[in-house]
């Protein structure tokens, strides 16, 4: 069959085969997936994205290319998670912008697709490296460039080739590729890609890519890198003034991996980090956070690793609706911690670790399919859980409801012009206000009822309505009422309530 043009219908029938590619390879890709972080879920990223774009894309009626390419894009932006996520998201945004008002392309405006789709990708990235996901893109897009060829059929069929050598080449260029003799998991589905696109165009193409499927990848070595450990992925409200390169430039320090892509809803970011209570409390000064996410990259090493470096025999799933606080579950040992909003790609992400063997908590219920109980508990339970748990085996309820009162606790709990000082879930004291001073008055109120003695630890949990300044005059009280504590905290906890004091 020859084919004239790349039509909507061509797009629409490749991203077809492209699920149906990685849902069968899926856990290949996994199995390899050692750069940036040995952390085996780019099989689930990919697929997750892809899913994501294959859903919307057959709510739309038009075969129109324009239409097909948005709907592609917008749908893996969606459903986009991780670092290959994000960058073959990033990919479809270029070629849907090239194929904005076309019903069709020609052979030299698919060729601009390739190269702006890269570019995209490419810009999305704060510390692009080759060896990866790039590569295939930069080199396919500069194979289309210089292409003399005159039919799709043989243009495709050379891009296929390319993306291929390509991806070949990717463990020469990364030394944790080539000292465990795999090539790069991203390269390999942005080659898939390619491979379903000669599959739509009818080309009959040898996609078999060989990998020792008995081999254990993830034996550690120096070249695995677990400097920041914590896979970050969240949405930045929107805001009328650009505010994407100063939210780069905050966050560049914090991190690696940094991906940032500018949307009329807002900005997603992605990034790798050892200390998400730090991002959170760096964005929060440029704006709120929605459907956030974190993982523990090092615990998904674990698994895979099928060594003894994870003694814990069960995972653990912490819901809740402040970032801070969340970002706080992830690192007291929660395997994944995110905001209650489940959005397709959260379940995507849950159904990885969701069995019999996982531990379940949540500050609101929440609807989730799991054969395992989930307990409902306020945000500092949850907390006490986490920091207070060290059993190998998954705990009873019994051991739930002990650990989640270890801790003493207090909030103020604001609602439109009443606070009310709650206690250990009794409510003390409800005073009508709107001002700092009380906030803070009735804080100092809460600790002497909590009656902190010498060797405690006393943590300070503020919102966001409240400035470093005015925790610092908080702070200055506490000492000055207490002189002998010597453990005093303050976290950003980017909670509706003002304050939450804990004492242990």
């Amino acid at each position: 069959m020859k084919n004239s043009y790349f039509t909507g219908k061509i797009y629409k029938d490749t991203i077809s085969i492209y699920l149906k590619e990685l849902k069968e390879k899926k856990d290949n890709l996994n199995k390899i997936n050692l750069y940036p972080v040995p952390d085996g879920d780019t099989g689930n990223n990919l697929l997750a994205t892809v899913e994501s774009a294959y859903e919307n894309l057959i709510n739309i009626d038009s075969d129109k290319l324009d239409d097909i390419s948005k709907a592609i894009f917008l749908g893996a932006r969606s459903g986009s998670t991780g670092n290959s996520g994000a960058i073959i998201s990033e990919y479809f945004r270029g070629l849907s912008e090239t194929f904005e008002g076309h019903d069709k392309a020609d052979l030299n405006l698919l060729s601009k697709a390739f190269k702006t789709a890269y570019e995209s990708s490419y810009n999305s990235l704060m510390n692009p490296k080759e060896g990866t996901i790039l590569t295939v893109a930069r080199e396919v897009a500069e194979k289309a460039e210089v292409s003399d060829k005159t039919t799709l059929d043989e243009f495709i069929n050379d891009l296929f080739f390319e993306s291929k050598k390509s991806l070949l080449k990717t463990k020469d260029i990364l030394s944790v590729l080539k000292n465990k003799d795999a090539f790069d998991a991203g390269a390999w589905g942005l080659y898939l890609f390619f491979s379903s696109l000669a599959k739509a165009i009818g080309l009959d193409v040898n996609d078999d890519i060989t990998i020792d499927l008995e081999k254990n990848y993830f034996v550690y070595d120096d070249s695995f890198d677990f400097e920041n450990p914590y896979d970050m992925e969240f949405k930045v409200a929107a805001q009328e003034k650009k505010i994407e390169p100063t939210l780069r430039a905050s966050l560049s320090t914090l991190g690696d991996e940094l991906i940032t892509r500018d949307s009329s809803s807002g900005i997603y970011v992605h990034i790798h980090t050892s200390n998400p209570l730090r991002v959170i409390e760096e964005v929060y000064k440029i704006s709120k956070i929605e459907n956030i996410i974190i993982r523990d990259m090092q615990s998904q090493y674990a698994d895979y690793s099928q060594d003894e470096m994870k003694s814990r025999k069960y995972h653990i799933l912490a819901f809740g609706s402040s970032p801070g606080l969340i970002a706080m579950y992830a690192m007291s040992g929660a395997d994944a911690a995110m905001d209650k909003e489940l959005t397709n790609k959260k379940k995507n992400i849950i159904n990885e670790y969701i069995n019999s063997n996982t531990l379940i908590l949540s500050t609101e219920k929440i609807q989730l399919n799991s054969p395992s109980p989930i307990y409902i508990l306020n945000e500092v339970q949850i907390l006490s859980v986490l920091i207070s748990m060290y059993s190998e085996d998954l705990p009873s309820k019994s051991e739930i409801e002990r650990l989640s009162s270890y801790t003493n606790y207090a909030r103020l709990n604001h609602t439109e012009d009443v606070c009310h000082l709650i206690i250990n879930e009794q409510i003390v004291k409800e005073v009508s206000t709107n001002d700092v001073k009380d906030y803070l008055d009735l804080a100092m109120e809460a600790i002497e009822k909590l009656n902190p003695q010498k060797g405690d630890s006393l943590t300070i949990y503020y919102g966001y309505d409240l400035t470093k300044d005015e925790i610092n005059i908080l702070l200055k009280r506490i000492n000055d009422k207490y002189p002998d504590i010597d453990n005093i905290y303050t976290i950003f906890s980017g909670s509706e309530n003002p304050i939450i004091v804990t004492i242990e």
